[in-house]
């Protein structure tokens, strides 16, 4: 993408109508690790009972004490379901006897819990159980679950929400050497760094900014996964997984 002929989003001039602070009493803690990496998912249209109904059925549920794989844990509310899914995937170790190598195949378990909104889907957890979880969930819901992938426009328009941006990761530059970088420091416009180069694309965005909760440091990537960073003793709530939704979707 040609930097140079997308006009610049409007930079906010503190003046604008505030927002009511976020009550969050009744919601829901996403994790109490104080900093979480989630992917996100597109999904359009769903309705929460239906999805819940094809879901919790006795057939999906894990049995670990014989192998199977599943659900183990599922619950549901207005805004969201929640599922915490384990799977199991090959691997394989190297071990050395009697002077030689021997391959021993074995299978892991893996985690993650996934929260289900009408329009979207958030996971967190092993990358692989992710991955295994989104196939499983496509299948039983007969709908593709897709990485949710913010445009190009997008990215460029998300450095105008940073108060304080710390590094952008830049990728395929125009230029004849360099194909990738990555420019740290203190800024709070992207001007700032001097990136000289004619056109490139923002692969990921690392600052601080206003969730509508707290403010918090955030890593954002094209490849659709946001990671939230610890805030003093904050957890993390439903609010930010939200809130990072609409991030990428540009809202």
């Amino acid at each position: 993408m040609d930097i140079n002929n997308i006009p610049p989003p409007t930079k906010l001039t503190g003046t604008e109508e505030k927002k009511p602070v976020m009550n969050l009493q009744g919601s829901n803690i996403v994790s109490e690790f104080f900093s979480e990496t989630v992917s996100y998912f597109d999904l359009d249209g769903t309705e929460i009972d239906e999805v819940y109904g094809k879901l919790n059925i006795e057939k999906h549920m894990a049995n670990l004490s014989i192998g199977l794989p599943g659900i183990e844990h599922i619950e549901k509310n207005k805004k969201y379901i929640k599922i915490e899914h384990c799977s199991l995937t090959p691997n394989k170790i190297i071990k050395f006897e009697q002077g030689g190598e021997k391959e021993e195949n074995y299978r892991k378990l893996v985690k993650c819990k996934f929260y289900i909104f009408e329009n979207f889907c958030a996971a967190m957890g092993d990358s692989k159980a992710i991955k295994n979880t989104a196939l499983f969930l496509s299948e039983i819901l007969t709908i593709e679950i897709m990485p949710l992938i913010p445009t190009e426009l997008a990215m460029i328009n998300l450095l105008n929400r940073f108060s304080t941006i710390e590094s952008v990761t830049c990728d395929r530059i125009r230029h004849s050497n360099i194909k990738k970088m990555t420019v740290s420091g203190k800024a709070t416009d992207i001007v700032d760094f001097d990136i000289k180069f004619p056109a490139y694309d923002v692969a990921s965005i690392h600052g601080k900014l206003n969730t509508g909760i707290d403010e918090r440091r955030i890593k954002i990537t094209k490849t659709g996964k946001i990671s939230f960073y610890k805030h003093k003793d904050n957890p993390i709530y439903t609010e930010h997984i939200e809130f990072g939704f609409n991030l990428l979707a540009g809202e």
